[in-house]
């Protein structure tokens, strides 16, 4: 995990011990390991409607976790199209420290919002 709780901490303002100890092992936010998922949304350009995440087991500094996304059900639309979204994410040892599923869009790129005028 890159050092980023301190940060995310701040930003969200849950300082929790857990989160920011110096004194002992520092817990990842469960929104911050849930959004390694994002990234591959974001590479789809895939606009979530609903989220729905099960914390299995915490994830402590200086582990490394990856991200399995599975591709559920599509559905064209007129628009472009209406996925539905399975998530593992595990630890280096295979172990699943969360899963969820969501919902969302990928717009064709005529379906896409226009730019604002610069």
């Amino acid at each position: 995990m890159v050092r980023t709780e301190g940060s995310f901490a701040s930003l969200v303002g849950d300082e929790g011990r857990h989160h920011v100890s110096a004194d002992g092992p520092v817990m990842a936010h469960g929104l911050l390991t849930a959004s390694l998922a994002t990234r591959i949304g974001g590479r789809l350009d895939y606009i979530a409607r609903r989220m729905n995440w099960e914390f299995l087991k915490p994830v402590w500094e200086g582990e490394t976790i990856t991200a399995r996304v599975t591709v559920r059900a599509l559905r064209r639309t007129r628009s472009g199209a209406e996925l539905e979204l399975g998530i593992v994410i595990v630890n280096q040892d295979g172990h699943e420290v969360l899963r969820g599923d969501s919902t969302g869009v990928v717009r064709d790129a005529a379906g896409a919002r226009p730019s604002a005028p610069g």
